[in-house]
């Protein structure tokens, strides 16, 4: 997305390049659509992850609860590591 608003910032610097009786225009932008597509992927994605947390604890919930409190802080710290690099808008893949 970076490339595109590097291109939207260049294209009047472009302009006065190049002679006057070329038209350099931004046409059909499919940015936008990109973006919200990511975000739509980002949302559901963490609605899914939520979703697989609980039923793990839900189904597993019993036999967890008598092991060691590290297969907890296993689910959760995949969870929480997906939610803080969404915040920061980084990918952990």
């Amino acid at each position: 997305m970076t490339v595109v608003e590097e291109v939207k910032k260049a294209i009047p610097y472009i302009r006065d390049l190049l002679p006057k009786d070329v038209k350099v225009s931004f046409e059909f932008d499919q940015s936008i659509y990109v973006t919200e597509a990511v975000k739509g992927v980002l949302f559901e994605g963490g609605i899914g992850a939520v979703l697989t947390g609980l039923m793990v604890l839900l189904f597993l919930g019993d036999a967890l609860r008598h092991h060691d409190r590290t297969n907890y802080s296993g689910s959760l710290s995949c969870q929480l590591s997906y939610f803080s690099g969404w915040q920061d808008r980084v990918s952990i893949s």
